[in-house]
């Protein structure tokens, strides 16, 4: 912009006349003096700059002139006056010089793009189908949405444009780019379907269109293509997405951005081989790109480090750990504070916690996440009003409360819908005591259940910067802010780093600490962890496991955890032990919680029990590798006693597979949440390797169900007691009587027992408040 005009075929004027400019402007030279602007205007294109000053100067003088006539008169010179101001608003822009390497705009800069704005919207007022008129209205209003980063403000500047012209399919593809960073899902997806109608007939339109506006017209119908399939990604509707990413791939076969999203696809559908090979032609792409266009290496970098870290997690997947924390530390290398790389290398790390000498090795890693804060607030805001009235309250019954005060609670979560962190929180949400608590989500997801839980304010805060989020949480006057992602994708202890709350908790969703020092608490039981003074479930009294946590554990007397299992709960089969004739054992566990130590002990179950079967089920045998990897490890005669079973979408369809099982197993050093409580509420005991020795988190949480749902005879205290008990009741099946039913029982009432659960919770969340060091 600031080197050439877009205005004016200069051919059109190379037949100048030597005429003087009439300083006193009436209807008959007005004509005359706006051809000697053209003529000015046309030099200065050619090169003359000194003429610019008096270009701008008879410009200015013709359309002070013009702002004084009525709309009549304007209608009979309308043609060189829109012309006029055309070339001022082009000479006014080409003084500021207008580039995307720019810092943003000084005061006098700002009052030329006003003019220039200005301008133009008077040239449209004339003919409001300028052409010229409508190119640089909409260039200039391009760079302002540009320049601002409130995404609100984006679509605001880009709407004026709209009105001018809502056919231009650049355009339309900003503004549903837009309303997707804003979260306006059903309004991105029409702007993002209207460009690629506008591409389509402007393409068909065309006649003999150059090669650079081909590829100009095509790199925009991609990125629509690419966006849509981001928001059906993000809604799970996953055809969809497939759909649109053929379409783009179809159009261009070296699409960077096209392969690493069919990656994340493919990723999430658990076919790893077909994720793998995208990411690495991504890559590839990337990398000349990065020696090619060293213009943009600063952005080149930035995508190559997120290819690195999307193979890090496919990766991981395929249970290969250290392939994947390699792959973070090449993204790190490449963009060292990339948060989400560290991020998911601390989560995976807890499937290496076994092979790490140094217990406190994780407890270290998590320490050095606060590096990737740009600040971490320890003191909440002096303005917060602190709530006297729950400070004065005896702290005995809190239904003392009622009709006087509410806590404010805040739960931020980077999934409510899709994430299994949903069947944790159903139950709080549905029985928490709406009179005592005012209760806001807020979702990095574009879900909101407002029709299952009427009483919660649902807030969206995707793709918005933590100091953003900050102020609407503050704006809440939320009391205690509970975190319910930690570590995991998605989650944003960015906000919490800055203390958006004077009390903030974590909870759920992350078996670890989160490192933060300003996290005040982490919610937890005394199975799961220890106090110190507290019996674990063998009896013993165990060291305090507070030495892994940078938050205060706060200890439920009860399980941590109240789950909700699906509305329609199949119906308990026959036990299969008394159906067979012989035990079945099996895991629907995630591959990514296999290890080597794991599968020995599972083997040697088997070679120790001839008659038991094995039943295995998880997503990622999808993928064809990790499916005969796993099969790699059994000889013949075992593997003829081993059943793959597909994974079901269908939650009726996976819960009814339980119905094969006898015993599940559960995963060492990393337990099932999720899987052992599916397992549970469909009658079927979980066998768990509790951890004595380090105590870790997360390879206790079974354990805490099991005991909490008085089943505690199926955890086990080493490996050898593992598969000792499995022998037993593979000898002993007479004795394993049909217990389904009272698995199921147990696991209800207590577990599954959400208004206990809620009570106790409301109980903390209002003890803690009163006796917060105010």
């Amino acid at each position: 912009m600031a080197s050439k005009s877009i205005f004016f075929n200069k051919a059109s004027y190379s037949n100048k006349e030597d005429v003087q400019f009439d300083d006193m402007i009436t209807m008959d030279n007005v004509c005359k003096n706006s051809k000697i602007v053209k003529d000015l205007y046309e030099d200065i294109l050619n090169g003359e700059k000194n003429k610019f000053t008096k270009c701008m100067e008879y410009a200015n003088k013709i359309i002070a002139y013009t702002n004084t006539l009525d709309a009549m008169k304007i209608m009979k010179i309308k043609d060189d006056i829109s012309h006029v101001y055309c070339a001022s608003a082009d000479l006014l822009l080409n003084s500021v010089g207008l580039h995307m390497n720019r810092k943003g705009f000084n005061k006098i800069e700002q009052y030329s793009i006003n003019v220039s704005i200005a301008h133009l919207e008077k040239a449209l007022s004339i003919d409001p189908e300028h052409e010229k008129a409508i190119l640089l209205y909409r260039i200039i209003h391009t760079f302002l949405a540009y320049f601002t980063d409130k995404f609100q403000e984006k679509l605001e500047i880009l709407y004026k444009v709209y009105k001018v012209n809502p056919f231009d399919y650049e355009l339309n593809y900003n503004i549903g780019l837009a309303h997707q960073m804003t979260n306006n899902i059903q309004q991105a997806i029409g702007h993002f379907k209207m460009a690629i109608n506008i591409i389509e007939l402007k393409l068909q339109n065309l006649t003999n269109p150059s090669t650079e506006l081909k590829n100009h017209i095509q790199t925009i119908h991609i990125r629509c293509l690419l966006g849509l399939s981001i928001i059906y990604y993000e809604h799970l509707e996953f055809n969809l997405v497939d759909y649109y990413l053929s379409k783009a791939i179809q159009m261009n076969s070296t699409d960077v951005d096209v392969h690493n999203q069919f990656g994340i696809l493919y990723t999430e559908l658990k076919c790893i081989d077909k994720a793998l090979y995208h990411y690495n032609y991504a890559l590839k792409e990337q990398l000349k790109k990065i020696i090619v266009d060293v213009g943009d290496s600063i952005n080149s970098t930035k995508i190559i480090a997120n290819i690195y870290t999307n193979m890090g997690n496919a990766y991981a997947q395929e249970c290969d750990f250290e392939s994947a924390i390699e792959n973070f530390d090449k993204a790190l290398s490449y963009v060292p504070d990339l948060r989400a790389a560290f991020q998911n290398k601390l989560l995976y790390a807890n499937n290496l916690a076994h092979t790490f000498e140094d217990t406190m090795a994780i407890y270290d890693m998590h320490i050095e996440f606060q590096k990737f804060f740009p600040e971490i607030v320890m003191k909440y805001s002096d303005n917060y009003k602190v709530n006297k009235i729950i400070c004065d309250w005896d702290g005995k019954d809190k239904n003392d409360l009622f009709g006087k005060t509410r806590l404010n609670i805040g739960f931020v979560s980077a999934d409510f819908f899709g994430h299994v962190v949903n069947f944790f929180m159903q139950g709080i949400l549905k029985h928490i005591n709406y009179q005592l608590f005012n209760v806001i989500c807020y979702s990095s997801k574009t879900f909101m259940q407002t029709e299952s839980f009427p009483n919660v304010t649902w807030k969206i805060i995707k793709e918005m910067d933590a100091s953003d989020v900050k102020k609407i949480i503050v704006n809440d006057n939320i009391d205690i802010l509970i975190d319910l992602s930690g570590c995991t994708s998605g989650g944003r202890l960015d906000v919490f780093a800055l203390k958006a709350a004077p009390i903030q908790i974590t909870y759920c969703g992350y078996p670890n600490t989160t490192g933060l020092p300003n996290m005040d608490y982490r919610i937890v039981d005394k199975i799961c962890d220890s106090d110190g003074i507290s019996p674990g479930p063998d009896g013993i009294i165990r060291p305090s496991t507070q030495k892994y946590h940078t938050e205060k554990l706060l200890f439920m007397n009860n399980c941590f955890l109240t789950f909700t299992p699906i509305p329609e709960l199949p119906t308990i089969s026959v036990q299969p032990a008394i159906r067979n004739g012989y035990l079945t054992i099996g895991s629907f566990n995630r591959y990514n919680k296999y290890n080597e130590k794991l599968i020995h002990v599972w083997k040697q179950i088997m070679q120790q029990c001839p008659t038991v079967k094995m039943v295995i089920k998880t997503k990622e045998f999808a993928t064809e590798s990790v499916r005969n990897k796993f099969l790699e490890n059994w000889d013949e005669n075992i593997l003829k006693r081993i059943t793959l079973l597909p994974y079901n979408e269908s939650y009726i369809e996976h819960y009814s597979d339980y119905n094969r099982l006898d015993i599940a197993l559960d995963t060492f050093p990393y337990s099932g949440t999720t899987t052992s409580c599916e397992a549970l509420s469909m009658g079927v005991p979980v066998l768990t390797l509790f951890d004595s020795e380090r105590q870790y988190h997360a390879q206790n949480v079974t354990a805490s169900l099991m005991t909490h749902s008085k089943l505690s005879e199926f955890i086990c205290y080493s490996e050898e007691e593992y598969i000792n008990k499995i022998v037993y009741y593979a000898n002993n099946i007479d004795k394993f009587c049909d217990i389904k039913q009272m698995v199921r029982d147990n696991f209800m009432k207590n577990v599954c027992n959400h208004i206990d659960f809620v009570n106790e919770l409301e109980d903390n969340l209002f003890q803690i408040y009163k006796n917060h060091n105010w």
